[in-house]
């Protein structure tokens, strides 16, 4: 859960996330943007498994899997009015 900014009061602070970069992969998958955001994912996992990043196996029950999300960025380039899409698992 996101805490309240300690250093600037929440009137200072505003959230560019309208059809920007989405917080998470639920807001990613209900932008114009969807299908960009879901092969971003796509290229990033395939990336994984070909560095060999890890590998899948079947979690023991007393055991808990680490937790991780999706991080979303837009690639701005100068001049290009259709910015790319990059994101990684973190």
């Amino acid at each position: 859960m996101l805490q309240p900014s300690r250093r600037y009061f929440s009137s200072e602070c505003v959230n560019f996330t309208d059809e920007g970069e989405p917080q998470g992969f639920m807001e990613a998958i209900k932008t114009t943007n969807k299908e960009k955001w879901l092969q971003s994912m796509e290229k990033e996992m395939q990336s994984l498994k070909k560095n060999k990043t890890y590998d899948p196996v079947k979690l023991p029950d007393e055991k808990r899997a680490l937790k991780n999300k999706w991080v979303f960025k837009l690639k701005s380039e100068e001049n290009n009015p259709n910015p790319g899409t990059k994101n990684e698992l973190s």
